[in-house]
């Protein structure tokens, strides 16, 4: 696969390499605390500072994802400009690093959730949660909580 560069982190580590034939990727491992298990996998595309390659990207994974894993009624997609910015009005990069741009799909699966988005760095984050490692780790983080309160 061709990963490299690992790094510790307080919440897993994170390593580079190829993802989906993208060069470059920075694939971060969300090892819980709590369970020792991990939880959730985080994928960033290098960054992109045109707009509309960045949509055409995140489209083509969008629909990729969507061909290997859905039924059509598990998926929620939001795709919006909110004021003062619109598609097309140039400013596009702009609304996406003021967090006034939303381009996010989700896949609910039995197994967890899968979702593609375009982050306000101009990069395509893929996530993959896996709901029984999710629901430990938000359990035993929990625990910790009401134990210290």
């Amino acid at each position: 696969m061709g990963f490299q560069n690992e790094v510790k982190l307080d919440f897993g580590f994170g390593i580079e390499g190829n993802f989906a034939g993208i060069s470059n990727c920075n694939i971060l491992v969300c090892e819980s605390e709590y369970i020792s298990e991990v939880w959730k996998i985080l994928v960033f595309t290098p960054e992109e500072n045109q707009w509309y390659s960045l949509k055409e990207e995140y489209l083509k994974f969008k629909q990729l994802l969507i061909s290997k894993y859905s039924d059509g009624h598990n998926i929620d997609s939001f795709e919006y400009f909110s004021e003062p910015y619109s598609e097309g009005d140039g400013y596009e990069m702009t609304a996406l690093s003021v967090e006034k741009c939303t381009y996010r799909t989700y896949i609910k699966l039995p197994e967890g959730t899968i979702c593609v988005a375009i982050s306000k760095l101009g990069k395509i984050c893929f996530s993959y949660e896996d709901s029984i490692n999710a629901e430990k780790h938000e359990i035993a983080k929990n625990n910790v909580a009401y134990d210290q309160i």
